[in-house]
Order: structure tokens, then C-alpha cells, then sequence
């Protein structure tokens, strides 16, 4: 894909993802977790492709969104195109982690229980404009709907939330107003990919 479009595409592909790992504001009494509010949604029409997809209506976790993929896209931009002769590529990834007790040295250790890998790789455009935009929306559609169903499938398992508020930070962001996503961090690496193969439970590559 063009450069241009590598930011929409990965935002649409991280906040799908985070679309289904997030909660409303969460309430905690006698024991028991509940939820305040509705979590708020929004549909987001991509300018750079032929696509709209949904996510969740917070400003906050869109900028720290942006904010990543716009570092990676970046990163990307400074690559050399001529590195052993291949276009510029890199991998994002969004990792779930939960922040176990560890030694009264090291202090908590984030244990990492979903991650998802997105190889990308910028390619010169020698097709018809309107055929490729088509064809990138089809393959995007096709990556969103794939998403879907390894959250949907039966092996995709969630850590169990708390009865209090200090139980359930181990594992959920409480920084945020009005939502509460389960903690999560988004790294990437320039200038390589990783492979699909012979890939842990819990990681999904692109």
C-alpha cells in the first residue's frame, strides 16, 4: 500500500480490535462488577480508502491510537527503499498484557495474553488508481472480518475480571473517562516483518 494510507488502514485495524476490548465505565459493589454506562461508538470513513469502520467513541484512546501508528508510519518514511533491494516494511503490534505481582525487587511484570502482529510493506503502484483502491478496500474488508472471527472463535478466552477495582487494575486501564479497555500497549519494529507460521496461541499475524 501507499504510505498514505498506511496510517487509516492501521487504525482501522487496531480500533476494530480494541473495539472488543473495551468496556464502559465500570462500577464495583458488594462484590460485583458492573457497568455505569454504554460504551459510545462511531463510524469513521476513511479519506485515503474505500472504507468506513466503527470504534469506540473516546477521544483519548483514539490520540494514543494516532499517536502510535503515526511514530510507525514515520518510521517507515525514513526507511531506505533500497535495502537488499526491498520496499520499505515494518510490524505494529498490539499486545494485551497483565500486570502480575512480581518480586519485591523487580516490582509487577506485565504478562502478555493477546497480541496481534501487522506486517506492513510499501509497494510502487503501476495499476489503475481506482482498480487498486477497489482491490486495498476488499483486502482491508477481508482483514477486519478475519478479526472478527478470531475474537468470535471459541479458543479466544479473556482474563477474568476482578470484584474490586485493585483486582481488576492488574488487568484494565482505568486512566480513560467514560471507558475502560483492558491494558494494552502498541509497539513496532522498521525494516522487518514477522512470519505467519507456527504462531502461540494468543497471536495473530497479518
Amino acid at each position: 500500500m501507499r504510505l498514505s494510507e498506511v496510517e487509516e488502514a492501521l487504525q482501522a485495524l487496531l480500533h476494530t480490535v480494541l473495539l472488543h476490548r473495551t468496556f464502559p465505565t465500570l462500577s464495583f459493589k458488594d462484590g460485583a462488577v458492573s457497568y455505569t454506562s454504554y460504551i459510545g461508538i462511531e463510524d469513521v470513513d476513511c479519506k485515503t480508502i474505500d472504507l468506513t469502520y466503527v470504534k469506540v467513541a473516546s477521544d483519548p484512546l483514539h490520540e494514543r491510537i494516532a499517536s502510535h501508528v503515526a511514530t510507525f508510519a514515520k518510521a517507515l518514511r525514513e526507511e531506505p527503499d533500497n535495502r537488499y533491494d526491498k520496499p520499505p516494511r515494518g510490524c505494529i503490534a498490539l499486545t494485551f498484557a497483565a500486570n502480575r505481582k512480581g518480586s519485591w525487587v523487580l516490582g509487577s511484570e506485565p504478562s502478555a495474553w493477546e497480541r496481534w502482529v501487522f506486517n506492513i510493506e510499501l509497494q510502487s503502484i503501476t495499476s489503475n488508481d481506482g482498480e487498486r483502491r477497489q482491490e486495498l478496500a476488499s483486502q482491508l474488508k477481508g482483514k477486519l472480518l478475519y478479526i472478527l472471527d478470531c475474537i468470535n472463535a471459541p479458543e479466544s478466552s479473556l482474563p477474568e475480571l476482578g470484584s474490586s477495582q485493585i483486582e481488576c487494575d492488574t488487568v484494565i486501564d482505568f486512566s480513560m473517562p467514560e471507558v475502560s479497555p483492558y491494558r494494552f500497549n502498541v509497539t513496532h519494529v522498521p525494516g522487518t516483518t514477522q512470519a505467519k507460521q507456527n504462531k502461540p496461541s494468543g497471536i495473530r499475524r497479518f
